[in-house]
Order: C-alpha cells, then sequence, then structure tokens
C-alpha cells in the first residue's frame, strides 16, 4: 500500500481508499492503473461466469432457447444469439473508427456517429464498455441498444444472457479514529 499525499488516504494496485471528515471509507477504482487493463477477452465455454471490468460486474450465462420469446427490457440485462457472438469475445473500449449496427438500423454507423446522435458526453463516451466477437464486430455498448446482428430471432438456438452492475465506489461507515492506514 502506497501512501498519498492526503493524510486520510493510500492507494492499492487498483484501488483508491480513502476516509473523509464524516467518517466514511471510500474505495474507488485507481483509474490511471485501471486503464491500463483496457481490453480483456473472455472464452464463453462455460456456461455462465463473471468479471469485473471498468468498474463493472458482467455477468454471463448460454442458455438453449427452444421456443422463440423476445427477452423482456430489464435493466442491466441484454440478451443475443449466443452462436452468432461466438466462443470468445473481447471487452474494451471505444476506439476511432469503430463502427456497429444498432438494432433496428439498416446498416452500420460509426460509433463516433452514433455517440453524437445519442448525445453521448465527449467525456464519457471512452468509459463506455464495449463488447466484440472475436473477429472486432461490436455487439453491446453498455447501456445502450445492442447489435441488430446479433439479436435474438425465431432461429436461434442459445441465447447469451448478458448483465451487468456497477462494481466501484464503495462505501463502508466506520469511525474515523478506528481507520488507520498504513504508510511505506
Amino acid at each position: 500500500m502506497a501512501h498519498s499525499t492526503d493524510e486520510t488516504g493510500a492507494t492499492l494496485p487498483c484501488v483508491t481508499v480513502r476516509c473523509d471528515s464524516a467518517g466514511w471509507v471510500h474505495l474507488e477504482e485507481n483509474p490511471a492503473i485501471a486503464s491500463k487493463t483496457d481490453r480483456i477477452q473472455i472464452r464463453l465455454a462455460d456456461k455462465a461466469g463473471e468479471i469485473l471490468f471498468g468498474g463493472k460486474k458482467i455477468r454471463w450465462k448460454i442458455a438453449s432457447q427452444k421456443t422463440f420469446r423476445p427477452p423482456r427490457p430489464r435493466p442491466g440485462t441484454e440478451s443475443f444469439d449466443a452462436d452468432k457472438v461466438g466462443s470468445s469475445i473481447v471487452l474494451r473500449h471505444w476506439q476511432p473508427g469503430d463502427r456497429f449496427q444498432p438494432i433496428g438500423m439498416a446498416k452500420a454507423v460509426k460509433l463516433q456517429d452514433f455517440f453524437v446522435n445519442q448525445k453521448i458526453p465527449r467525456a464519457r463516451r471512452h468509459d463506455l464498455i464495449l463488447a466484440t466477437t472475436a473477429q472486432n464486430e461490436v455487439f453491446w455498448i453498455e447501456g445502450m441498444r445492442i447489435s441488430e446482428q446479433f439479436k435474438l430471432t425465431p432461429q436461434t438456438k442459445r441465447q447469451l444472457i448478458w448483465q451487468w452492475t456497477e462494481g466501484k465506489n464503495r462505501r463502508l461507515r466506520v469511525s474515523a479514529h478506528h481507520v488507520r492506514l498504513a504508510q511505506l
């Protein structure tokens, strides 16, 4: 644990620990280190899994689809055709030149144009997580529409159920005099 310039804080490898004057301990992702992990490959060989990436906890499950039922909209959950996605995906952030075909659109658009049309603030664009196939096709953008090419259809045999939740900025209430962070 390295001591920060603030006497009530310390930095762990990927987390900054800070105690405020009210006694709240804040655990926050360290962006300087977290940004070094800007892409991670996931093998979908298992039927289910979970990973932390970019401050989000992402869970997935592969289920068979015997009869077609459009998925019910649920916050933080999307469903895809698992066979079209493939057995390996990459989680990463937006890069210039990325293209995406939002569900309901006839052709792919540049993500830059999609973000502008959706009024996504410039500072937030690089924070959003993307999921791509092994062939680098974007099929999911965190909190946005899914790709037309990977949606569930009556021909879908297996579905990839994808869930994401916040995984950072956890708070713990403790008395300030009980917290003494080690100094190195």
